[in-house]
């Protein structure tokens, strides 16, 4: 890591946050449109009233959101 990721990890950890490494996420898990979670390839579930993701938008929104969850105007502009 470098020194903004350990300045933000240690300010996160402070505040309770729990910060994993090399934990590949499979899917951001939304519910009445708001995510509220997130998968693990791993399969395990965490729960979370934030989820923020660190890959690309890309990613986010068309590998790690379902489609359905997105507009359609939103979907295509990603």
């Amino acid at each position: 890591m470098g020194a903004l990721s350990d300045a933000l990890r240690r300010s996160a950890e402070a505040a309770g946050v729990e910060v994993r490494t090399d934990a590949e996420i499979a899917q951001i898990d939304v519910r009445d449109g708001r995510a509220v979670g997130v998968r693990l390839k791993s399969g395990e579930v965490f729960a979370a009233r934030k989820v923020a993701s660190n890959a690309t938008p890309e990613v986010t929104f068309s590998q790690l959101l379902d489609a359905a969850v997105l507009p359609a105007e939103f979907r295509e502009a990603v």
